[in-house]
């Protein structure tokens, strides 16, 4: 992953991090920060790396939501 939040497609993560899905990314690299994502993915195994990335977008989706809450918030008011 590049440090400028862009998965390019020479990234070694760019299909599970796809152009279309650019602004999930963005938010992502803000709660997350890139590092930490690669070193995330790069522990997962290859059966969760779908899982943990679609994960980590929809958390990062969460926090911009309800930028106090997260996925608890998000939660929360689905009651």
């Amino acid at each position: 992953m590049e440090k400028n939040k862009i998965c390019t497609r020479k990234c070694e993560f760019a299909a599970y991090f796809p152009n279309e899905m650019q602004g999930d990314y963005e938010a992502a690299t803000k709660l997350f920060v890139t590092p930490n994502i690669t070193r995330m993915m790069k522990l997962a195994s290859h059966e969760q790396k779908h899982l943990l990335a679609s994960s980590i977008l929809k958390e990062g989706d969460a926090w911009t939501d309800d930028n106090i809450g997260g996925g608890y918030g998000v939660i929360q008011k689905l009651r």
